[in-house]
C-alpha cells in the first residue's frame, strides 16, 4: 500500500512533534531511556488490562521500570515508547499507542504542574497555561460540582450536552460518569 499525500503530511508532522518532544526534555537535562515492552510482570490496575504474549505481558505503560531507574539514582528521565492495552479499540482508542512518560526527582506537585504547562505550551505553541482546580474546571465546562453531583444529575447533564456515548452508557458508578463528562468537555 502506498501512502497518500495526506498520510505523508501526517507522518512528517508526527515526526516533527516527536523531535520537538525530545528536544523539550533534552533542553531540561532529562535522559532518554528505554524500558522493556514484553515482561513477566506488570503494575496491576483496576481498569487497564495489558495484552499477553504467551506467559508474558505487553506493557500498558513504562511506569514500573522507569520508577525502578529513578529508585536506582537516575534524577530525570523520559521515554517515548509504545504501550498496549486490551479491550481499548474504538474511535478514540487503539490497543497499541505511543506514550510519553517522564520522572524527575525532587519535584513537588507544583513543579510537576509547571513542567506539564511548559510542555503543553511548547508542543501546542499556545499561551502559558492557566492553573485551575478540578472542581472549578468541571463547574465551568460542565456546569456541575464534581464533588457533590449525584449520578442522576451527572447522567442527565451528559445527555443534555448531547455526549454521544451517554445515551447507551448504563452505569451507577459516579466516577465513570465524571470521567465521561470530563473526557468530552
Amino acid at each position: 500500500m502506498t501512502p497518500t499525500g495526506a498520510t505523508n503530511q501526517m507522518l512528517v508532522r508526527r515526526s516533527a512533534l516527536l523531535r520537538k518532544l525530545r528536544e523539550f526534555f533534552y533542553d531540561r537535562q532529562f535522559i532518554e531511556v528505554e524500558t522493556p515492552l514484553l515482561t513477566s510482570e506488570v503494575i496491576p490496575e483496576l481498569h487497564i488490562q495489558p495484552p499477553t504474549c504467551g506467559s508474558k505481558f505487553l506493557q500498558a505503560s513504562p511506569e514500573l521500570y522507569m520508577k525502578r531507574l529513578v529508585a536506582h539514582g537516575m534524577p530525570a528521565i523520559f521515554q517515548v515508547t509504545r504501550s498496549f492495552r486490551d479491550d481499548e479499540a474504538g474511535k478514540h482508542h487503539n490497543p497499541e499507542f505511543t506514550i510519553a512518560e517522564w520522572y524527575r526527582t525532587g519535584d513537588d506537585m507544583q513543579a510537576g504542574i509547571r513542567l506539564l504547562g511548559e510542555l503543553c505550551q511548547s508542543m501546542l505553541e499556545t499561551q502559558p497555561t492557566k492553573q485551575t482546580s478540578y472542581a472549578d474546571a468541571f463547574q465551568q465546562h460542565v456546569g456541575l460540582c464534581p464533588h457533590t453531583a449525584s449520578v442522576k444529575a451527572l447522567s442527565a447533564r451528559a445527555r443534555e450536552l448531547d455526549i454521544p456515548s451517554a445515551k447507551n452508557f448504563c452505569s451507577d458508578n459516579r466516577d465513570q460518569w465524571l470521567n465521561l463528562l470530563l473526557s468530552f468537555r
